[in-house]
């Protein structure tokens, strides 16, 4: 199997990165008392941070670093009114002082969950709503208003739906040295492992490691 060290400096050189803030993530593992029938454990990666955990604040971990390189100004985010993805770049990129600007699905019916979290880190009439109906042309809409922002000297940066961008990859990749280390300190080695998925970016990204 690739060792720890070879694996960060393989990502960090495919990403030209020097550094990678994602791979100082640590999270324990424990194991679930399940009727002494399985060997199952859970990885917390609930408890990495408040609000933003898990995978989002991996991926973003690397993102933030290199937006902060090129001193990008503005971030168009794209998802839906719930999207935890949007939901973490609101808070990332508003701790390092880059404005968001998210082009959203919806409005929705009712602001709760996400949504209602999100209007802590962003005003409604900054928020560009876009139809079920003109979904499909997400991807103009944005690009009209990032041609327009850079013409007026804004340096701007799109993050897409997931977070599934080439910058996010070292994040990605960091749960796999997190599990490496996870395996060595508790002496297990894990034969199956179950992840949520969205985009796909961190399973595949554990695929590929694997």
């Amino acid at each position: 199997m690739i060792q720890e060290s070879e694996l960060y400096r393989k990502v960090a050189d495919a990403c030209r990165l020097e550094t990678a803030e994602a791979f100082r993530l640590q999270s324990r593992i424990h194991r679930l008392r399940w009727f002494g029938r399985s060997d199952i454990w859970v990885k917390r990666d609930d408890e990495l941070s408040f609000g933003v955990s898990g995978t989002k604040l991996r991926k973003h971990a690397s993102v933030i670093p290199a937006l902060k390189q090129e001193v990008i100004e503005e971030v168009v985010v794209i998802g839906g009114a719930h999207s935890n993805n949007v939901l973490s770049a609101a808070q990332t990129l508003t701790e390092n002082n880059i404005r968001i600007t998210p082009f959203l699905l919806g409005p929705p019916s009712q602001i709760l969950g996400n949504a209602k979290l999100l209007s802590l880190f962003v005003d409604d009439s900054e928020i560009h709503w876009i139809s079920r109906s003109q979904w499909a042309n997400c991807e103009e809409f944005v690009n009209s208003y990032v041609e327009k922002r850079k013409a007026e000297g804004i340096k701007i940066f799109v993050l897409p739906e997931g977070a599934h961008h080439p910058l996010a990859l070292p994040g990605s990749l960091s749960i796999l040295v997190d599990i490496l280390r996870n395996e060595r300190e508790s002496g297990v080695c894990f034969d199956h492992i179950f992840i949520d998925a969205g985009t796909g970016m961190v399973a595949q990204s554990l695929l590929a490691g694997a």
